[in-house]
């Protein structure tokens, strides 16, 4: 009997490291990566109406074999057009998430849910290198994670600074927790073809380099030093993602009980994103801080980026 498609579905922040993380398992035998496609069907940016490639820098001929898939039939389509066992979807948009996990399994497909999130300072870094403040990263990562965790869906997580530090044995022990099988070569993504879009750019896909911990500059950790810490609501949401980690053998677990309908902040949020398909966004690349930019991230170049951003909602 031929197995079920896989569905991979990767939540986090904008700058969370999904992008790395998609292309690792989209690496994977018979696995493709999709990169985030919400965008595609759900457009809120200029540029989300033209359908590009990443892996190929504009047309590609695998996204012509996939252009007329609606939303409705994506996951299944991809996975019966390329011929591919393990579908990954890093959109992180929340609604989209809700919405591809139901349809999914009522499509016959396996889902699987991966949250992967930075430590506070490593994600403080990613926003206040781009000019944003530095305080910022509570409010992004609380919203975020809070309505994550208010779906329902079981799920399990990897923090990027594990995965950067200890990358064999925490994407060996992420693959056996998602139903993907594992292969060293997966760490070395950037030798793989891939076709993903609107993921973001600053992730390298040919001529890469392997993943590594977020270098924290020294006048950036001077600032750190003198933030307050995380508000209590804040480190519990930080303390159940942990209790996930999936290098530590955690298996899928829900934050909160399952439910039948989504929570009320979903409607809002769809009706937003479909607001802004008719007055999309004109994304402006952000401005990096000089003392910062010697100090590249996520084992990535540092260029301008159409992705990114947070996902989660209004």
């Amino acid at each position: 009997m031929t197995a079920s498609p896989n569905l991979v579905l990767i939540a986090g922040t904008g700058r969370s490291g999904s992008t790395l993380l998609g292309l690792m398992l989209g690496s994977a035998e018979g696995a493709f990566y999709l990169g985030e496609v919400a965008a595609r069907y759900r457009p809120w940016r200029r540029h989300h109406f033209v359908l590009e490639c990443r892996g190929c820098g504009g047309v590609c001929e695998t996204w012509e074999r996939l252009r007329d898939l609606p939303e409705r039939g994506l996951h299944r389509g991809v996975a019966r057009r390329l011929g591919v066992r393990h579908v990954v979807d890093s959109s992180k948009y929340l609604p989209w998430i809700w919405d591809s996990d139901r349809r999914a399994r009522r499509q016959g497909l396996a889902v699987h849910h991966v949250a992967i999130w930075k430590e506070p300072e490593d994600l403080a870094y990613s926003i206040w290198k781009r000019g944003g403040p530095i305080g910022r990263w509570e409010r992004v990562f609380a919203s975020y994670y809070r309505r994550y965790f208010e779906l329902g869906l079981p799920f399990v997580a990897t923090s990027y600074r594990r995965l950067a530090s200890e990358p064999e044995a925490s994407l060996a022990a992420l693959c056996a927790a998602v139903g993907v099988p594992y292969r060293p070569e997966m760490l070395r993504f950037w030798e793989q073809p891939h076709h993903h879009l609107f993921a973001s750019a600053n992730v390298r896909v040919g001529g890469g380099r392997p993943i590594r911990p977020t270098r924290l500059p020294p006048v950036f950790r001077d600032l750190w030093a003198d933030q307050p810490p995380p508000r209590p609501a804040t480190a519990r949401l930080i303390e159940e993602l942990r209790a996930r980690e999936a290098a530590d053998g955690a298996g899928p677990r829900a934050a909160a009980p399952a439910r039948r309908l989504p929570p009320r902040w979903y409607f809002k949020a769809r009706a937003v994103r479909a607001f802004q398909r008719f007055r999309p966004e004109t994304w402006e690349p952000p401005s990096y801080r000089l003392e910062a930019l010697a100090e590249p991230e996520d084992g990535a170049t540092e260029a301008a980026s159409g992705g990114g951003g947070v996902s989660c909602g209004p």
